[in-house]
């Protein structure tokens, strides 16, 4: 009972498993095959990888970073209600400059 009650959309679901799998092998033994056996990569295409690489790390990690910050505002006791303190300054803030006009 997968797909929203497509009759057979276990079958479906799994079919589409295995060939995307299929198809990621088929790819990736192709890159491995130019990269090592034939040396098609360049310096300039290795020194690409390798930066690529680098990138997909740092952003890895940079998102790791902003999770735990997230969670940790979220758990911490001093900043629990920021955004109620953020908007009541603003209303307390705009209702004594109408008070003054």
């Amino acid at each position: 009972m997968y797909m929203h009650g497509y009759v057979n959309g276990g079958n479906l679901l799994t079919t589409g498993f295995i060939l995307t799998a299929y198809g990621m092998g088929l790819w990736f033994r192709d890159v491995v095959t130019e990269g090592t056996y034939l040396g098609d990569h360049t310096k300039q295409v290795k020194k690409g990888l390798q930066m690529g690489v680098i990138l997909f790390m740092l952003v890895k990690f940079l998102l790791l970073k902003c999770i735990l910050g997230i969670l940790h505002a979220s758990l911490s006791t001093i900043y629990r209600n920021w955004w109620n303190l953020a908007s009541t300054r603003y209303y307390t803030f705009r209702s004594f400059c109408y008070t003054i006009t």
